[in-house]
């Protein structure tokens, strides 16, 4: 059952299992849809009429009718991140509507081949519209990466902290069309540069967000934490190259 958190009424019974103990969800802009994710704990075994046979080791993500609670479609993702930790939550995705079709996509982390990488799903469906590698370790991160939405020409980009090269040690801010096509990078500067993105609970010291105040120069700011205080840095997309 899905519970209003302000008035405590129903807001709708849901139709089928989401795989779980429910750890995310996402309201569309219009009030009709929930994205749910589920930790995985209850994905059905691979092969229920085989003893023993064992269940799919991914969290579980469902597009879920408000007004029926009926699912429009549910796919799994981060496969082997249900065994390698269970988060109370998981606000790492985002609701874009990145191919101007009138519903919102979903753009965030995914993982397979002990591999992680930024990703993004048709909102209609649920299937796959692009994946970029990050090259970074996914469970030493909780599957975390840091990228926000900026838009350009009227039109959702993302932003996102990442290596450019699988053989590259410094990260860089890195832009990506609404398509999942590398645009640019920018370097970071050096005290960013040396991140620990490689571990649980970066999310917490690491902030990435849209600081654009004129549309033709778009920016973005990155928070870091070291011991004791906050620092931030604004960097100026339009500078890419």
């Amino acid at each position: 059952t899905l519970v209003d958190g302000a008035s405590g009424n129903e807001v709708a019974q849901l139709s089928d299992v989401v795989g779980g103990e429910i750890i995310e969800i996402k309201v569309s802009v219009d009030d009709k849809h929930a994205l749910v994710i589920g930790d995985g704990r209850l994905t059905p075994p691979r092969n229920p009429t085989t003893p023993n046979s064992q269940r799919i080791n991914a969290f579980r993500m469902s597009l879920v009718s408000l007004a029926t609670g009926q699912l429009r479609w549910s796919r799994h993702i981060l496969f082997k991140a249900s065994r390698n930790n269970y988060p109370a939550h998981f606000d790492h995705l985002k609701l874009v509507d990145l191919n101007r079709d009138g519903v919102q996509d979903i753009v965030g982390s995914n993982s397979r081949d002990e591999q992680l990488y930024l990703a993004a799903w048709n909102g209609i469906d649920g299937q796959p519209m692009w994946e970029n590698p990050v090259y970074q370790q996914p469970s030493h991160s909780n599957y975390w990466i840091p990228f926000c939405v900026v838009r350009i020409n009227n039109q959702p980009h993302i932003v996102s902290i990442a290596k450019p090269a699988q053989d590259r040690s410094e990260r860089s801010l890195i832009l990506n069309a609404p398509d999942g096509t590398v645009l640019a990078s920018q370097p970071l500067e050096a005290r960013l540069d040396k991140l620990d993105l490689n571990r649980s609970g970066a999310e917490r010291f690491v902030p990435i967000c849209d600081s654009t105040t004129t549309p033709d120069r778009p920016m973005v700011a990155i928070c870091r934490a070291p011991p004791g205080r906050y620092k931030s840095s604004v960097y100026d997309l339009s500078e890419t190259r």
